[in-house]
């Protein structure tokens, strides 16, 4: 679990170190770990998931004896028990630009938005069944599992109103 700074095939060092804690920037752990959580929801790829699930069980002991310094790793803590709520706007145009607006207006720092246009034909993984439909569909996530679309922009505003 977690990663190293050099790869395996580096020079001989004293030392391979996997840095877990924040400096001036967040550590790169922390970093991967976050992506990986993102990225294993949004295309539904197992694979990323274990690998952030090893990482932050490797780096677990650092992380709980000095808190304070593993803000980036505790971030990805947070995304790793409450996954990242994906909205899927399938549409395009002004309108499917009007209800990214709407979603992006609210404070929601764990919420990712795409609009995929309908001449996106080959999406991987999870993102393959979200299908466009006559007007705007928009499919609502929160990691794996989705809600039915929302075909209306009352609709649509509705859910965003509830939406945490």
């Amino acid at each position: 679990g977690g990663f190293f700074f050099t790869s395996d095939d580096h020079e001989k060092l004293l030392q391979r170190i996997k840095p877990d804690a924040d400096d001036a920037i967040p550590s790169g752990n922390g970093i991967a770990v976050q992506l990986l959580i993102r990225l294993g929801h949004l295309f539904g790829n197992q694979r990323y998931l274990v690998s952030a699930e090893r990482a932050l069980s490797c780096l677990w002991d650092n992380m709980n004896n000095y808190a304070a310094g593993h803000g980036a790793l505790l971030t990805a803590l947070d995304l790793w028990l409450a996954p990242p709520e994906i909205l899927v706007i399938r549409g395009q145009g002004k309108e499917a630009e009007s209800w990214k607006s709407l979603a992006v207006k609210q404070y929601a720092p764990d919420r990712m938005v795409f609009t995929i246009p309908v001449s996106a034909a080959v999406l991987p993984g999870l993102l393959s069944g979200k299908q466009p439909g006559d007007g705007i569909l928009a499919y609502p996530c929160k990691g794996t599992s989705c809600l039915p679309p929302v075909s209306t922009y009352t609709g649509w505003q509705a859910y965003l109103s509830t939406a945490t």
